[in-house]
Parts: C-alpha cells; structure tokens; sequence
C-alpha cells in the first residue's frame, strides 16, 4: 500500500482500510506506533484505518491527529469531545484548523492548549468560537495575547479585549 498509493484504485484502498482496521486493535502499541507514523502523511489513507489509529492511546494517535489530512473534520470533533486533553493538544498542533472543530476545542480544552490554537495562525474560527475564546482569556494574560495578535479577530471583540487587556 506504502510502495504504490498512487495506484491503488478506491476498492484496493478500501479493501486495505478493512483489514488493516481488523487487525489494527490486535497488534501491539509500538506495531500500531509505527503504523500510525507510516500512514499519516499519506492524504487518500482508508478512513476506517485513520479513524482507529485516531482514537487509538496518545502515543498511537499522536502522528494521525496532528497531521493527517485524510481524518476528516467530523471524527476530529468526535475525538475532542470523547477523549483526553492530550489528544486535543496533539490536535492544536495541526496546520489547518477548521471553524467546526476549534468549536469544538474552545469548549472542552484547557487553557495551555487554547493559548497554542489562537497561536496557530492555520486555525480558523467561527464568530461563535471566537467569541467564547474571548470569554475564555477573560482571567488568562497568556491567552489574550495570543488572540490581540490575531488577524482575524473582529474588530469590536479587539477592543473589547485592548480595555482589558490594556
């Protein structure tokens, strides 16, 4: 699958997807570790495959969730909403962040990851998302900053934020 990814028709990839998805939660951590490491850079990976190295313990999920662009938006929110804060800092850490899944990262992440996400100028956000951000940074110096020096902040929470933050 590595050697030829180009090649492989959709149903070679599917195929692929289901068995190695099958037999995924049956190898050991270090095996699915250099599984996860193999196939996140690779953009038409099996979703089944991603997904369950996704939702797999940090240290298997850790290269899919920060650069896997075949795990699509709807699985990320799934996995900020059932798994730990460790797996949502390796999810800040992506290039792109979409609107729907940093809506989902303002509610449940800690303060230390959402000061990484407002850095991360890959990270898009929805007016709502932004604005809880901004309720969130109320009592958090470190995280305000990070959001002054956005680009895409609107202009009537700036100001709010300068008085405070000011």
């Amino acid at each position: 699958f590595m050697e030829e990814q180009e090649t492989l028709s959709q149903r070679e990839i599917t195929y692929f997807g289901e068995i190695m998805g099958r037999i995924v939660v049956d190898v050991e951590v270090k095996v699915r570790q250099h599984l996860s490491e193999t196939v996140c850079s690779v953009s038409n990976a099996p979703s089944n495959l991603i997904n369950a190295l996704a939702n797999d313990r940090i240290e298997v999920a850790l290269p899919v969730l920060v650069n896997s662009e075949a795990l699509e938006d709807g699985e990320l929110v799934k996995t900020v909403e059932n798994h730990s804060q460790e797996h949502l800092k390796a999810i800040f850490m992506r290039q792109t962040v979409s609107e729907k899944v940093n809506d989902a990262l303002v509610v449940k992440g800690e303060d230390e990851g959402l000061e990484n996400l407002a850095a991360n100028s890959g990270a898009r956000f929805s007016r709502g998302g932004m604005e809880t951000m901004v309720e969130r940074a109320k009592d958090n110096d470190n995280l305000n900053h990070s959001l002054i020096r956005r680009q895409d902040m609107p202009d009537d929470l700036t100001r709010d934020m300068f008085w405070r933050v000011s």
